[in-house]
């Protein structure tokens, strides 16, 4: 929030684009252990490699990007593609078939 303000931001508008990037306090899903974030130990590939890799596979496994692009707007969080939550082999399936968000994914069941 300081960042923003320094910037020039009103501190509501501060606080909102500071939201996009960090979670309130006691509403992070690492905090409740139901996310955690992937990158690629650079000594041997990097990051992109690594994404690339797990926006193919981590389905497979029951992980789904938690904050994919062009979604930013139903998540409310920008673009991460490191963020992967585990929802089960059934689900992260079914969320990668039909490109669809989290959010979007629980609102049609």
């Amino acid at each position: 929030i300081d960042a923003y303000l320094a910037e020039g931001y009103s501190e509501r508008k501060a606080r909102k684009e500071a939201e996009k990037w960090v979670a309130k306090p006691n509403y992070s899903e690492h905090q409740l252990g139901l996310a955690l974030d992937i990158n690629a130990d650079k000594s041997r590939c990097d990051n992109d490699t690594i994404y690339q890799w797990l926006s193919q596979n981590a389905y497979r496994y029951g992980f789904i990007l938690r904050y994919p692009e062009g979604k930013e707007d139903i998540t409310g969080i920008d673009y991460e593609p490191w963020h992967y939550r585990y929802v089960g082999k059934e689900a992260a399936q079914e969320i990668q078939s039909e490109n669809v968000c989290l959010e979007e994914y629980l609102e049609k069941t």
